[in-house]
């Protein structure tokens, strides 16, 4: 479990390596994996990735000092992702910071052999062209309940970052209008990564997102892939945990605004 859980954590990093944006770059410090943006969202000035409990170091909690004050010359606020079993090694660095928990991500995969599902309609599963973009994002930006400063980025993000054969954003049509959205990264090893999934509020609890989820995890087993792992906040791990996915890790998700 903690392979899976380390490759997904591999892949979330990846994520943010495929984005692009002015002023936007990854970078990496003494381990230490963070991203420096324009963007005044604090979603997009983040912590990604920290060297285990074990290897802390003096060194590297002032390279986290440096980053945070970093951060804070600049007026930003900043997230920063702690896996769950590093937690007590960062514990007292993120009390002295004064970064607040804003939730919990549970990491779950699925072994794609294990998917058994019957379908509940005949709704086509249908992949984002740039024509379905502005409707595909209406769903994404409700789901999301972003800012107009979150909207804009994410709407230029989505629509021309990360190869195409990569990213694939797909969508749900009931009667003829788009209802759940989801994407998925193709890995160059056996795995998928899903991201981005939601479901317009009036849609809600009639199966759309479940039904759009299996449709996608077939396609990847089609295409010879053998896990599907997700990043999931608390709204979307009852559904996923229905369908078989299983927990690997977690984190904790803490900001400084």
């Amino acid at each position: 479990m903690d392979q899976v859980f380390e490759r997904g954590h591999r892949m979330l990093i990846s994520s943010w390596k495929g984005l692009e944006f002015d002023g936007f770059c990854v970078k990496e410090d003494s381990g230490v994996v963070y991203t420096l943006s324009g963007a005044p969202d604090l979603y997009f000035n983040a912590i990604l990735d920290m060297p285990p409990k074990h290897l802390i170091s003096p060194p590297i909690l002032k390279t986290l000092k440096i980053i945070v004050n970093s951060y804070q010359q600049d007026k930003k606020g900043c997230v920063c992702w702690v896996k769950d079993k590093d937690y007590e090694g960062y514990q007292t660095f993120l009390e002295q910071e004064n970064f607040q928990k804003l939730g919990h991500i549970e990491t779950l995969a699925l072994d794609l052999k294990d998917l058994n599902f019957e379908r509940s309609s005949k709704a086509p599963l249908k992949i984002k062209n740039s024509q379905d973009f502005p409707p595909w994002f209406s769903v994404f930006q409700e789901a999301f309940e972003l800012s107009k400063t979150g909207s804009s980025l994410f709407s230029t993000l989505l629509e021309n970052s990360i190869p195409k054969d990569t990213f694939i954003h797909y969508y749900l049509l009931f009667q003829d209008k788009i209802t759940s959205i989801l994407s998925v990264m193709m890995l160059e090893n056996d795995d998928i990564g899903l991201f981005n999934f939601g479901t317009f509020k009036a849609q809600r609890n009639k199966g759309h997102l479940s039904e759009l989820v299996v449709l996608c995890l077939m396609e990847a087993r089609k295409r010879g892939k053998q896990t599907a792992i997700v990043h999931a906040n608390q709204a979307s791990q009852s559904l996923l945990k229905k369908l078989g996915f299983k927990k690997v890790g977690s984190y904790g998700f803490y900001g400084r605004i």
